[in-house]
């Protein structure tokens, strides 16, 4: 079998259209002069009661407990999805939507049209643990996860996508043979300064209801949407049909938006012209094949209708 490999000399970062800009280097002489401060500036330590001797395990305490405050508390990530929802109520896109998690867990139920349901499980960044911690309802007739990640700025937000799809989903739907219609990754950053949008489409005057943070204040491409109340579309990935399966369905299609009807109404409710939604999302093809070592999977990401993907993971042992 000849297959096409894509090195992962890629970077993962082609994996979204978006860009963080925030400035690495300058994050690598920040994380120097807070690994040397005890040499560099002891008597600053000293006068505010730092011991010298203890910095170590007090910074790594300190970053601790500050990443947990950015992450723990989950309202500012709802308001973000209440807002995207009821502007596609307003428009019609949905009948109606309700939140229906419990303890940690955010989940939503979104009625359609046509009286259908699709179940949203929101979730924090791709690379977390909890991204393998999710459940199809009986009742849902598509299954989204929506991935919030505005305080990862570390690494690109392809990094953390990318790690959803291949290392967290592809396994777990293939293990358990339970599909996910789609993936979103879409939160308060999105079409900031920090991490301007490329999309040309999008919606005015919804922001401030979304999120405190402001809108990109110059489009990030030619045509591209920009403005301090401005909130772009999500980006939208689009998973199999069906649920891969060694021999008897080896490379099942992705969605497209005629197939995903949430992924066609979001769209529409940020004002995307219907010529113009299959450009607007990625789809994301799972394979997989049986030889005497085991199963193998293979995940690729195609951004628009490109027939190449922009990125494309090895043929991979699945181990459970």
């Amino acid at each position: 079998m000849t297959t096409r490999i894509i090195k992962e000399t890629v970077p993962r970062a082609v994996v979204t259209l978006c860009r963080h800009t925030a400035d690495t280097q300058a994050l690598e002489g920040l994380k120097s002069l807070l690994r040397d401060l005890p040499r560099q500036a002891p008597e600053l330590l000293q006068s505010t009661g730092i011991p010298p001797a203890s910095y170590d395990d007090l910074l790594k305490m300190a970053v601790e407990s500050m990443r947990g405050t950015q992450s723990a508390d989950p309202k500012a990530k709802r308001r973000f999805i209440k807002a995207v929802l009821d502007r596609m109520v307003e428009t019609k896109v949905i009948a109606e939507w309700a939140f229906i998690g419990s303890g940690g867990r955010q989940d939503y139920r979104v009625k359609m049209p046509d009286g259908s349901f699709v179940a949203i499980e929101a979730k924090g960044c791709g690379d977390g643990n909890n991204m393998t911690i999710w459940d199809r309802p009986a009742w849902a007739k598509e299954f989204v996860i929506w991935s919030l990640c505005p305080e990862s700025l570390q690494h690109q937000p392809g990094h953390g996508v990318w790690s959803a799809l291949s290392t967290r989903l592809a396994p777990k739907l293939i293990h358990e043979q339970t599909p996910v219609d789609a993936f979103i990754y879409y939160d308060q950053r999105c079409g900031s300064d920090i991490r301007p949008c490329p999309k040309a489409y999008g919606i005015h005057g919804r922001r401030h209801q979304a999120t405190d943070i402001e809108g990109q204040e110059a489009p990030a491409a030619e045509g591209g949407g920009c403005g301090r109340d401005w909130l772009p579309p999500p980006s939208i990935y689009l998973l199999p049909q069906t649920v891969p399966q060694a021999i008897h369905n080896e490379s099942p299609s992705p969605h497209s938006v005629d197939t995903c009807r949430f992924a066609r109404a979001v769209l529409e409710a940020f004002n995307v012209p219907a010529s113009a939604m299959p450009g607007l999302v990625s789809r994301v093809f799972i394979q997989v094949r049986q030889d005497q070592h085991g199963v193998f999977r293979r995940v690729a990401v195609h951004h628009g209708e490109s027939a190449e993907p922009a990125f494309q993971s090895r043929w991979t042992l699945l181990r459970r």
